[in-house]
């Protein structure tokens, strides 16, 4: 991933040197310069001779950066499949299947707690009815001592969390990933854990 970023910046900086370079001209047509005496080249008629400024065109057709440098520099720096791309260490795929597997493994153990004090559950449906994601997905929910977490999960895996199903998930309290993070560190910090885990 380091090197796919550096590669961007380095083509970007490219990109904007490029532009820099065609500032000083940017008129539609320009002056033809005699190259031996350094002054606007003339026709048979005394004319100045001008042409179109192929530099403008090109600017103008690239002045867009940002899309230019979506199009050209970062989409075609990231595999087609972003599951491959890695961080030196794990691909993005390995990492999902952590974290999935690991939240499988508490959640599994959450709820075998007699009386599943923690409220863990799974659903194909959202707490309005609706589907997960056009079906493909499910919740998995727990309410911890420090507040509601959540997950997303393709359907595949649904057999993996051993725990109970509601027709509904529980209504969503608007948490967000960074919400779920640091419930779950001050979960951990302070040892808010059963007594059957001590």
């Amino acid at each position: 991933m380091k090197t796919i970023l550096e590669n961007i910046k380095s083509k970007i900086e490219e990109r904007r040197k490029f532009h820099e370079n065609l500032w000083w001209e940017t008129e539609p047509v320009v002056t033809v310069i005699d190259e031996d005496t350094g002054e606007p080249l003339r026709d048979e008629d005394g004319n100045i001779v001008r042409r179109d400024n192929t530099d403008y065109y090109e600017y103008k057709g690239r002045k867009s950066e940002d899309n230019v440098i979506l199009r050209d520099i970062v989409i075609p720096a990231f595999p087609e499949d972003c599951d491959d791309l890695s961080d030196g260490y794990h691909t993005f795929k390995e990492l999902y299947d952590y974290r999935m597997i690991y939240n499988a493994v508490l959640f599994n153990l959450m709820a075998a707690i007699e009386g599943n004090p923690y409220n863990v559950h799974k659903s194909k449906k959202h707490d309005d009815g609706e589907v997960c994601f056009d079906g493909d997905m499910f919740i998995v929910q727990a309410t911890l001592t420090t507040g509601q977490i959540s997950n997303h999960y393709n359907l595949k895996y649904w057999d993996l969390f051993n725990i109970p199903e509601k027709e509904k998930a529980d209504k969503w309290d608007g948490h967000t990933p960074q919400d779920a993070f640091e419930r779950l560190t001050k979960f951990c910090k302070n040892k808010f854990y059963p007594l059957q885990w001590k």
